[in-house]
């Protein structure tokens, strides 16, 4: 929830400013960027994102400056300004490499969405194996979610099935955010649709009462697989009007490039 996030971390700022902790100050400034992130206010998150990166680099953080940097990147990602993603991905990879830490995972994420699933997968299983060194069941999870996507994508149903229902686990054990639940569950239903396995769709229609009602980051994804899911033209209506809205808000060329991707061209299309 904004209000109650912000109420943590305008105390942790002033507290910051007043310490000279620049390195906490950076910290701060970041999450209150990630918080307009999430709720899709893109131009605040970048202003903040670019405030971290500032400090960052001034005291010379490594850690904080790839992780801004990654923040940015994931801005133009959510976006649909694909490329200039993948500038900061790689500014943000070349950073993490200096102190040891593997960045793989937002290069999956980026190749899936443009439709080249033989390298997203390529990258994932990298960022598989990093996190399972390191035991990152949060990222694991994702990953796997990733994974499944992928193989759901290229026609390989009974992997999907295998790779989101171990997403599923990890995120009713440890995440349990209404909307990570949502997408997992469409995700393996639409599996199950596809296989001829039961599923109980009503799941489905208490996890979306829980949604927040606030538009989020490329929430199109979801509507479009909503559609597919339960054959209501109300969401494909949705993602089409929510793809329209990226398209608008990109130069010619760019938004011309978005609407080649599998998803926003399918929608469009449908």
């Amino acid at each position: 929830d904004y209000n109650e996030a912000m109420e943590i971390l305008n105390p942790a700022l002033k507290k910051a400013e007043e310490i000279g902790d620049k390195r906490g100050l950076a910290n701060v400034i970041n999450a209150i960027g990630v918080i307009h992130h999430d709720n899709n206010d893109c131009d605040k998150a970048m202003d903040y994102y670019n405030h971290s990166l500032k400090i960052g680099e001034a005291i010379g953080d490594k850690l904080r400056i790839a992780g801004s940097v990654n923040n940015i990147g994931h801005i133009y990602f959510t976006e649909g300004d694909y490329e200039k993603a993948i500038v900061y991905f790689e500014r943000a990879g070349k950073k993490f490499d200096e102190i040891n830490e593997k960045y793989f995972a937002p290069f999956g994420w980026l190749y899936y969405f443009k439709g080249d699933y033989d390298i997203a997968l390529d990258y994932l299983n990298k960022a598989l194996k990093g996190q399972e060194e390191i035991g990152d069941k949060v990222g694991i999870g994702e990953t796997w979610c990733g994974l499944g996507v992928i193989y759901f994508e290229k026609g390989d149903y009974k992997k999907a099935k295998d790779y989101l229902e171990k997403s599923l686990v990890i995120v009713k054990e440890i995440d349990r955010r209404s909307r990570s639940l949502l997408s997992r569950t469409l995700l393996l239903f639409l599996c199950y649709k596809k296989i001829s396995k039961e599923y109980n769709v009503s799941e489905i229609y208490t996890l979306i009462k829980k949604q927040n009602k606030s538009p989020r980051p490329m929430e199109y994804f979801i509507n479009n697989f909503l559609y597919q899911l339960l054959e209501d033209t109300s969401y494909l209506e949705t993602a089409y009007n929510q793809v329209q809205e990226t398209v608008d808000n990109l130069e010619p060329d760019v938004a011309a490039k978005f609407l080649s991707y599998p998803i926003p061209k399918a929608i469009v299309e449908e």
